[in-house]
């Protein structure tokens, strides 16, 4: 597994950094305002007084769980995060004791019906990633009064100038239609579509390494 930091010298793109374990609190609270209003997150999260602090703690799970990957980033104020996943990655296998642990923690997020939703959620989502080597924007979020100011761009292009240099393509599942625009202006496309019973379409988009002076080799 390549270090997406280590290509091409390690530049940033306007202030776009590696997040620190440090910076974990206050991405999940980025995370939590950017995805307040997700049709798919609102699918299957409970919708009563303890919705917020239910997305809160399933982003700071979903930030520890693939923090170890390392390809969570951050702008330098912590405004704005993305959460880039390697194909195949598994962080470790769970013991019985954490798995019990796991699924009372998911069962706070939701009602029964939120509960089989988001395994079919899961499911419909794995059936669809590609299986040769890539690298999946998992999540990407800004705050509401940072965004419209091209922060969510930064993000995006400090890790696909990496991923054009090593010539890995990029794949994501957006649950948003507002932000499929954003992702075609660089470079993804709709390759197919993942609908959810009673609620949104997923759109499932590809992008391929695009050429550039890093990877063109003069023979």
């Amino acid at each position: 597994m390549f270090k997406p930091d280590r290509i091409g010298g390690a530049m940033k793109t306007q202030g776009i950094r590696l997040a620190e374990r440090s910076d974990l609190p206050l991405l999940t609270e980025t995370l939590t305002q950017s995805f307040s209003d997700d049709p798919v997150i609102n699918w299957f999260i409970r919708q009563d007084e303890h919705r917020e602090e239910a997305i809160r703690d399933n982003m700071r799970f979903i930030l520890d769980w693939f923090y170890p990957a390392g390809g969570v980033y951050t702008s330098e104020d912590c405004g704005a995060c993305s959460i880039w996943i390697p194909q195949g990655y598994v962080e470790g296998q769970l013991t019985e004791e954490e798995r019990r642990r796991l699924d009372k923690r998911k069962a706070s997020w939701t009602t029964e019906e939120g509960l089989w939703r988001l395994d079919l959620l899961i499911k419909l989502e794995e059936e669809k990633k590609p299986s040769y080597p890539h690298w999946e924007l998992g999540y990407i979020g800004v705050r509401p009064e940072l965004q419209g100011k091209g922060v969510g761009s930064a993000l995006l292009e400090h890790m696909l100038t990496r991923l054009d240099e090593i010539n890995v393509p990029a794949y994501l599942e957006s649950s948003n239609p507002v932000n499929q625009p954003l992702y075609e202006r660089h470079g993804f496309r709709v390759i197919d579509s993942i609908p959810l019973p009673d609620g949104p379409t997923m759109m499932c988009m590809l992008r391929n390494p695009q050429v550039s002076l890093f990877n063109i080799h003069i023979k």
